[in-house]
């Protein structure tokens, strides 16, 4: 059953539960007043033996508005209907009718208070009969006249208060049903339409303050997170696949020029070993990369050692002088820089950084190597004073595949995993790894390390000395 119909069930089972209980009201405040008229009929039956008129009657004023009798009637009733008036009183607009059938006769036989019309119709009598000797029987009867208007005073007054109820028990399901239900109901067309293949459906927010707009805001947030991770995935296969078509192109081109017969010559089938060699190290690398992803991705442990940073940074640096001697490269590197992690993954974070720096500035942009210690963190710097990166771009350079040329060729950089690598393994030690740039203000690539504790550093350096050979002389 959907919620509107649970509602709409509330709603009919709180009005019939309000109904039968007005209902009850009403009968149970009717019987209190009828008993309250039974008893004092009952106390008054010694005067339905009385067969003579009464002229006079104890009490009260002339015109019998204080009168004990004044809303009495008392009477003789034959079998035949005929009725004989010995009192009536004051207050009195009619008399009670008694039209004879056998359920009257059985009535007046039985003694018990029970009702009669008026005579003229315009109200009711509670009657009690004595019955007499000849056949006839003597009866006492008081109007109900009270009782009916306070009955249906009591009615006027639950009727209203039903109505106020239905207005505000409609008011409230209509309330919840726009606030709400309609929401939900969009939010469920939205569902079945995204469903159905219409993947830019989106939900329209009318209220961001309900529970329904908070929903309706989150499904739609949830649907662009699916169809942005969507198109990183088709993006992904794509520049994987244009990373592994290209040595795959070469060694199968190379493969069947050799079928048809060239590259007999030893010494041009060494070069086309070389070049096959070389483009198959080119693809087992970018696998490599991508299955350290794999493993980063999945969080699995990495090992916890102490490493000298300081060592790390000085090799980088020199390998950097290495490949562009003509290029300055600076350093300042406190000595000792001891840190936690895997021993290998810190240099490929540092060599990732600085083959950064060299493969997109220019020979004539300064390089400095950075390495200190701040509280429990050991902090590694890489600047450059090249051209710098707009936001957009800065943005994603931690992306994977992400290169700012367009065209993809290598000459810019490689299979745009580095600095992806870089940031998981970074994390993967508890630490952070953040850009800083602007154009024209070069790139500043910090990154923090959890810091070695002393004991473990002392424990490293005694491990160092006893693994040392001894020499002697």
């Amino acid at each position: 059953m959907s919620l509107r119909n649970r509602l709409l069930v509330a709603f009919a089972i709180l009005t019939a539960t309000f109904t039968a209980t007005a209902l009850a009201l009403v009968a149970a405040q009717r019987g209190f007043l009828v008993d309250q008229v039974d008893q004092e009929l009952e106390r008054l039956r010694p005067f339905a033996a009385a067969r003579a008129p009464l002229p006079v009657v104890p009490g009260g004023d002339p015109d019998g508005s204080e009168n004990p009798f004044s809303e009495l009637y008392l009477g003789l009733v034959t079998e035949s209907g005929r009725m004989t008036t010995i009192l009536r009183g004051a207050l009195l607009d009619g008399v009670p009718s008694f039209t004879m059938s056998p359920s009257l006769i059985e009535k007046l036989n039985r003694g018990t208070p029970f009702d009669v019309d008026q005579a003229d119709g315009g109200g009711r009598f509670r009657v009690i009969s004595i019955t007499e000797a000849d056949g006839e029987w003597s009866v006492i009867a008081a109007t109900l006249a009270e009782v009916d208007g306070a009955v249906g005073r009591l009615q006027t007054t639950l009727v209203l208060a039903g109505i106020a109820l239905f207005v505000v028990l409609a008011a409230t399901f209509w309330w919840v049903h726009r606030l709400g239900l309609r929401p939900v109901s969009r939010l469920t067309a939205a569902a079945d339409a995204v469903a159905a293949g219409e993947r830019s459906h989106r939900v329209e927010v009318s209220d961001p303050r309900t529970e329904a707009g908070r929903l309706a805001a989150a499904f739609n947030v949830m649907l662009d997170s699916r169809d942005e991770t969507e198109d990183r995935l088709r993006q992904f296969v794509a520049d994987a696949s244009h990373e592994l078509r290209t040595p795959l192109t070469s060694i199968l081109a190379y493969l069947d020029l050799y079928a048809q017969g060239e590259f007999r010559d030893p010494e041009a089938l060494d070069d086309v070993m070389r070049r096959l060699t070389r483009e198959s190290a080119r693809m087992r690398d970018f696998v490599e990369d991508l299955l350290l992803l794999a493993d980063l991705d999945q969080h699995r442990p990495l090992a916890r050692e102490v490493v000298d940073l300081a060592a790390i940074l000085h090799d980088c640096a020199l390998d950097a002088r290495a490949v562009q001697p003509a290029r300055e490269i600076t350093t300042d590197i406190a000595d000792p820089l001891w840190a936690i992690g895997d021993r290998a993954r810190p240099q490929q974070v540092v060599g990732a950084l600085v083959t950064n720096a060299l493969t997109h500035t220019g020979n004539d942009a300064a390089i400095r190597i950075e390495g200190h210690t701040a509280g429990p963190e050991v902090v590694v710097t890489v600047a450059d004073t090249g051209p710098g990166l707009p936001p957009d771009r800065a943005s994603r350079v931690f992306d994977r595949f992400y290169r700012g040329d367009s065209a993809r060729t290598r000459r810019t950089g490689g299979s745009g995993l580095g600095l992806a690598i870089a940031k998981s393994l970074v994390v993967a030690h508890d630490g952070t790894l953040v850009l800083d740039t602007s154009p024209g203000a070069g790139c500043r690539f910090r990154v923090t390390l959890p810091r070695a504790h002393p004991d473990a550093v002392a424990e490293t350096d005694q491990l160092l000395t006893d693994e040392r050979p001894e020499v002697s002389c």
